[in-house]
């Protein structure tokens, strides 16, 4: 729903509306965030972390828990997909 312009985006990646993406590698499994902009940067899952961060600062707690399950979601399935056996 956002706008990309000349950037390399990763599976998985939701890009919300009105976020601008310019100049930016993305990796796979990242959110980025309405109206989020970014700009000649690297950008992977552990952005969240700053996100939540952010909305715990703001006391904006529904946002919070959404993105930590979030994140706990996706650091599970990352474990479980380069499991060493």
């Amino acid at each position: 729903e956002g706008t990309v312009r000349h950037s390399i985006i990763g599976r998985g990646v939701k890009i919300a509306k009105g976020a601008r993406v310019e100049n930016a590698i993305v990796f796979s499994s990242t959110r980025i965030g309405e109206n989020a902009v970014i700009e000649d940067a690297l950008i992977d899952k552990y952005s969240m972390i700053n996100d939540i961060a952010i909305a715990t600062t703001l006391k904006d707690y529904d946002t919070a828990l959404e993105l930590l399950e979030e994140y706990k979601y996706k650091e599970y399935i990352t474990n479980q997909l380069f499991k060493v056996r």
